[in-house]
């Protein structure tokens, strides 16, 4: 309202002062064609450091023009009273502006610049595989509120998405901490889609980890589940509700419905995806793990050839971080033994490369090929020597 006000009443006050000064009538039509021009071209485009240039200079000389316009004898007098009511005071009114003056700079634009300094810092730190260093900045950052927060936070949960990998020993840690930051930035910004999107996705990936845990024997309670649906569900909800037709809320949302095991409903947001954006790989991606959770390996095949002619990265670890859950479910140890030796190869962090490739030897012990299994166990000695006593009692097994 008050941008818009903003604009109205310097059009009125310009039309109120080509009367006053009808010399300088062209001049300002043209102020008044440049207001309305700039108005209806930036509902279709974003400002930037140009446009806004552009429109400082117009409003200040539509200022100049409306203040000329205003000029008279009354006038001058009005402001010559008012100047000598304020002189004996102007030590003090100078240094109530300055204080005043520090503080919005400091609160506008220093806090926020040096937030996003020490954002930049972080995906530096992060790219050089420093982790911590980058964790520790995130903190810090997310801990002071300043006027970007809702930047600040989109982006530092970015980061941490980017160190879990690395530290995979700590991922369902790191995913609470992403999902504690959206959930802030959410109740002080409710109208931002982007984050509801990203709270869904990360709540997402919180549910992951703890179905993987389930994979390796660590019970998952149910009631934290349906707390954990319930919530990305709501997420998802808002999401939609503020941009009905983005394709990331429909993909992070039939992510959620697989994970709670809604394969039906799971279909039906793949599809929704597909619908709104049939150029985009991840849609068909989604579609393919649905059908194959479904048991539909007809489809499966169709909609994985569909995602790799999008463009869809199969190889990826994401894709085959999925398959194995998807294979894990379905007791498909064929496809589970063809997919670990994919994602051991592409993973840096040795605990996690051990992690699978114990899954990989009790995948071999389950298919009877026991010399494969044993040569597998045999490996995470390499990597990870202290594993010793569990791949003893794993080879000893193998004799039973």
């Amino acid at each position: 309202l008050i941008y818009l006000s903003l604009f109205g009443v310097l059009f009125w006050k310009l039309q109120m002062a080509k009367t006053k000064r009808p010399e300088n009538t062209i001049v300002m039509h043209g102020i008044q064609a440049t207001i309305i021009g700039y108005f209806l071209t930036n509902l279709f485009i974003f400002d930037t450091f140009d446009t806004y240039l552009l429109l400082f200079l117009l409003f200040g000389y539509s200022l100049h023009l409306i203040y000329k316009a205003g000029e008279s004898k009354e006038n001058l007098n009005e402001i010559e009273s008012i100047t000598r009511k304020i002189y004996p005071y102007r030590k003090i009114v100078i240094a109530s502006l300055f204080l005043i003056l520090f503080w919005f700079i400091f609160s506008f634009n220093i806090k926020p610049l040096q937030a996003v300094k020490d954002l930049n810092m972080a995906f530096d730190y992060e790219r050089a595989n420093r982790c911590d260093k980058a964790l520790k900045l995130v903190d810090r950052i997310t801990s002071s509120e300043n006027i970007a927060d809702s930047y600040i936070a989109v982006y530092s949960v970015r980061v941490i998405r980017q160190c879990i990998p690395k530290q995979e020993e700590n991922a369902e840690k790191l995913t609470k901490k992403a999902v504690q930051i959206l959930k802030i930035n959410a109740e002080k910004n409710p109208q931002y889609t982007l984050n509801w999107i990203l709270l869904g996705e990360y709540i997402n990936l919180l549910l992951e980890e703890k179905n993987k845990l389930s994979q390796e024997g660590v019970p998952f309670p149910r009631e934290e589940m349906e707390k954990l649906s319930k919530e990305a569900n709501l997420a998802f909800e808002k999401a939609a509700l503020l941009s009905p037709r983005r394709q990331e809320v429909y993909l992070g949302w039939a992510k959620l419905n697989i994970a709670t095991e809604d394969y039906e409903k799971a279909k039906e947001k793949a599809q929704k995806c597909i619908d709104l954006n049939s150029a985009y790989g991840g849609c068909y991606w989604l579609m393919t793990l649905t059908q194959g959770y479904l048991g539909n390996t007809e489809q499966f095949n169709y909609y994985s050839q569909l995602a790799k002619e999008k463009d869809y990265n199969l190889e990826g670890r994401e894709a085959l971080q999925s398959l194995v859950n998807l294979y894990f479910k379905t007791g498909n140890f064929f496809g589970l033994a063809d997919i670990y030796p994919k994602l051991i190869e592409i993973t840096a962090n040795k605990q996690g490369k051990a992690q699978l490739l114990g899954s990989l030897a009790f995948v071999y012990a389950q298919l009877g090929e026991i010399e494969k299994a044993r040569e597998t166990a045999l490996k995470i000695l390499e990597i990870l020597p202290e594993a010793k006593p569990d791949v003893d009692a794993f080879l000893k097994s193998l004799l039973k």
